[in-house]
């Protein structure tokens, strides 16, 4: 449900002007190097992989994209193995 939040607040975000979207030609090679970045990391199955991190990913590039923190727990630590929630992604 939050993923969901977090799209609405970045389409917000993006409507009042907050931040601009990078050029069609930056985001195609962005897709490329993700795209190669999954062929590496899950080989064959790179079409059928589901990542269950990839959510606190992507939720992490919308807040950059928002310029809020992504850093959301306090300490490196517990950012790479706590469980990510909701209130993790509440505006301070």
């Amino acid at each position: 449900m939050y993923t969901s939040e977090m799209r609405a607040k970045w389409v917000a975000a993006l409507l009042e002007g907050a931040f601009k979207l990078p050029s069609v030609d930056e985001m195609e090679k962005d897709i490329a190097r993700w795209d190669e970045y999954m062929k590496q990391s899950t080989g064959e199955y790179h079409y059928r992989s589901s990542v269950g991190a990839l959510e606190i990913w992507y939720n992490d590039q919308l807040c950059k994209d928002m310029g809020m923190n992504r850093m959301r727990k306090n300490g490196l630590f517990a950012n790479l193995f706590e469980p990510h929630g909701p209130m993790d992604y509440v505006k301070p």
